[in-house]
């Protein structure tokens, strides 16, 4: 019998931070089988599933109230038969959460096609139905030049703002701005993430969207962007790249 167990508490720079008692796997393993237990404590939702997985030999059941969320696996490395059967994996249960129900019955996770049934998979949302489908209207208030500036030079964008009016037809309306920045000729450069063969080499921002009214903040939040992902993925927030050729 062999027994190991994973903390998941992490950060977005890969720092673990907090006991694994709050997020957390573990695995056990006898002769012929394998479970796995994940845990995870503080998620809003409300979850009753079970799948199966040919490819991995592996049927899991997965459990979550409001607080408390479970998966458990069990796999056995000769095969189970039910699952030898099975051409792609399936899916059985229903999901609660950010008001809404979404449904799974006998459901192909891998693949959708038009002629699944309708009663396969759907959504039902909660709040459309008791307050009214949300209408979304955009306005553009402002357009204008800004200049980005970086450690290597200054580049050229377009900042536009616009006004964003959110209304049901049950419901009181919500209006906010935001601040959307593009960045042409490919934007800031920084190094791609590099864990798959398309995002290995030269990669870069070429817009972002902020909420509010400010250029200034926006501007900000488009520089520590880049330096932020200089630092994950150059291994230097301030790396050397050519002057930006403006116009």
């Amino acid at each position: 019998m062999r027994y190991h167990w994973q903390n998941l508490n992490e950060d977005n720079k890969g720092k673990v931070k907090g006991s694994g008692f709050r997020f957390g796997r573990a695995w056990i393993s006898f002769s012929k089988w394998s479970f796995r237990l994940e845990w995870q404590f503080g998620k809003f939702m409300f979850r009753q599933k079970i799948s199966f997985d040919p490819s991995e030999h592996e049927i899991m059941l997965s459990f979550a109230i409001p607080g408390v969320s479970l998966y458990l696996s069990a796999a056995s490395w000769k095969g189970l038969r039910f699952l030898q059967r099975l051409k792609d994996e399936r899916e059985i249960g229903i999901t609660i959460h950010s008001w809404a129900l979404w449904w799974s019955v006998w459901e192909n996770t891998m693949e959708w096609t038009s002629r699944d049934p309708w009663w396969m998979r759907g959504t039902f949302h909660f709040d459309d139905f008791l307050l009214g489908r949300a209408k979304v209207k955009r306005e553009i208030i402002e357009e204008r030049p800004v200049s980005i500036p970086m450690p290597e030079g200054v580049y050229a964008a377009k900042a536009t703002m616009e006004r964003i009016t959110r209304k049901r037809s049950r419901w009181f309306k919500s209006v906010w701005h935001s601040i959307n920045i593009d960045i042409p000729n490919g934007g800031i450069p920084h190094e791609g993430k590099g864990e798959n063969s398309w995002d290995c080499g030269k990669d870069g921002l070429c817009g972002m969207s902020t909420i509010g009214t400010s250029y200034s903040k926006a501007i900000g939040e488009v520089i520590a962007s880049v330096l932020e992902s200089r630092r994950k993925y150059d291994g230097n927030m301030m790396a050397k790249y050519p002057t930006p050729v403006t116009k």
